[in-house]
C-alpha cells in the first residue's frame, strides 16, 4: 500500500514509496457480450467486478479502504470494413488514499469517479501480414483541493489532455512447422506505442515492443517479448506453455528487468469452467499466490464446435498424409458442414481431390 512518502529521481521524476503488508483479497467478476448487431458490425460488452480487501495489522485483519469495492466497465465496439472504433466507460466506487493528503492527516476520500476512453484503429491484412494503427485520446482531472491538501500551495495541476497513437505489424506463418494441426507455428509482432502530444507532459511513455512465439510441438508453445522504452530501462520476458489435450495447461515465465521475477502456473478447462493458479516467488517483496475460477456462460456450444473442427482437420491431415484420400475427404466435408468458409478445409479438399484425380489417372 502507498506509504505517503515520495522521492525525487533523475530528470525530475517523482517516485511514490509503498509499504509491504500482508493482504487478502476475494471477489467476483462478471462479464457479458451482446451478439453482433447492425450487420454484425457492432456489439456491446459489460464487466462488473466486486471485491473485498483485508490488511493484517498487529495480528488483526482490517478492511483495506484503498481499493474500490465496485468497478464497472461498459463499452461499444464498432467495426466497419478495416476501421475499429471503441468507446469505453469505467466507474470505480469510493475509496480512500494517502496520495493526496499529508501522512499525518490520514487517507482522504477520492469518491466514485468515471473515466471515458475513445480509441480508433485501422488494420490492413494481406496474406499472412497484418498492419494496424490506433489513435487514442486521454483526459485526466484530479481536483485542485486534493492536490493542495497534499502538497500545499506549491502543487502542479493534474489536469491534462493527451493524444497518442500506436502502429504495428503482425505476421503468422508455418515456418519450421513440424506437427499436424491448424495452429500456425511462428508468430511475430512489432509495435511502436504512445507516440503523440500532451499539453502538460514533455515526454509520453513511448516505447518499442517486439514479441515472437514458436510452437515447437502442437502442445508446446514458446514465447518471448522485449520492450524498449525511450526514457526507461529495457525489460522483457520469456515463457512456455505445455497443454495436455487442450484441457490441462502448465505455464512458466521469467520477467527480465531491474526486478526480475519467476512465475509458474497451472490451468484446467472443462466445458464452461476455467481454473487458473499461479505462484510467483520474489526476493524483495512477499511471494504472490493467486487462484481464479472463471465461468463462461453460453460458450460451451461454440467451444465444442471449434474443438470438433480442430479435431476433424487434424484427422483429415493425417489421413491425407497416409494416402487414405476417401476418408480424408469425408473428414474435410464434415469440417465444411460446421464451417462452410473454413479456408484450411477448402484448401485441403482441393488438394485431396487433385490427389484422387492423379491416383485415378495412374491406375488407368
Amino acid at each position: 500500500i502507498y506509504s505517503g512518502d515520495i522521492i525525487e529521481l533523475e530528470q525530475g521524476r517523482i517516485a511514490e514509496l509503498y509499504e509491504n503488508v500482508d493482504q487478502f483479497q476475494y471477489g467476483i467478476e462478471l462479464e457479458a457480450n451482446s451478439p453482433r448487431m447492425f450487420k454484425r458490425s457492432t456489439n456491446l460488452f459489460f464487466n462488473l467486478t466486486g471485491m473485498k480487501s483485508m490488511l493484517k495489522e498487529e495480528n488483526e485483519n482490517i478492511k483495506n479502504s484503498e481499493l474500490p469495492e465496485l468497478i464497472f466497465n461498459t463499452g461499444l465496439n464498432v467495426r466497419l470494413y478495416d476501421i475499429d472504433l471503441n468507446l469505453y466507460t469505467n466507474y470505480s466506487s469510493e475509496f480512500f488514499s494517502t496520495r493526496f493528503a499529508d501522512k499525518s492527516v490520514g487517507p482522504v476520500s477520492l469518491g466514485g469517479y468515471f473515466r471515458i476512453d475513445l480509441n480508433m484503429g485501422y488494420s490492413f491484412r494481406g496474406g499472412s501480414l497484418s498492419i494496424g494503427a490506433n489513435l487514442k485520446m486521454y483526459y485526466s482531472s484530479i481536483p485542485d483541493d486534493l492536490l493542495e491538501a497534499r502538497y500545499g500551495s506549491d502543487y502542479t495541476s493534474q489536469k491534462y489532455l493527451a493524444f497518442a497513437s500506436d502502429v504495428g505489424i503482425f505476421t503468422r506463418t508455418n515456418w519450421l512447422k513440424n506437427y499436424i494441426g491448424p495452429e500456425p507455428s511462428f508468430m511475430f509482432g512489432l509495435a511502436l506505442k504512445n507516440v503523440g502530444y500532451s499539453d502538460t507532459y514533455d515526454k509520453l511513455p513511448t516505447e518499442v515492443q517486439a514479441g515472437v512465439s514458436y510452437r515447437l510441438l502442437w502442445s508446446l508453445l514458446l514465447a518471448g517479448q522485449v520492450s524498449v522504452p525511450l526514457y526507461e530501462p529495457v525489460y522483457g520476458a520469456v515463457g512456455a506453455e505445455f497443454d495436455i489435450r487442450k484441457k490441462i495447461f502448465l505455464q512458466a515465465g521469467v520477467r527480465i528487468s531491474q526486478n526480475p521475477m519467476l512465475s509458474v502456473g497451472f490451468g484446467y478447462k472443462l466445458r464452461d469452467v476455467e481454473l487458473n493458479a499461479s505462484y510467483t516467488p520474489r526476493i524483495a517483496f512477499p511471494n504472490i499466490f493467486s487462484v481464479s475460477v472463471n465461468f463462461f456462460f453460453g460458450e460451451t456450444k461454440q467451444r465444442r464446435r471449434e474443438e470438433q473442427i480442430t479435431s476433424l482437420l487434424i484427422e483429415a491431415l493425417e489421413l491425407f498424409q497416409e494416402g487414405n484420400f476417401e476418408n480424408a475427404l469425408a473428414s474435410t466435408d464434415k469440417v465444411l458442414e460446421l464451417d462452410p468458409k473454413n479456408k484450411m478445409a477448402l484448401s485441403l479438399k482441393k488438394s485431396i481431390e487433385e490427389s484422387m484425380r492423379l491416383e485415378g489417372e495412374g491406375k488407368e
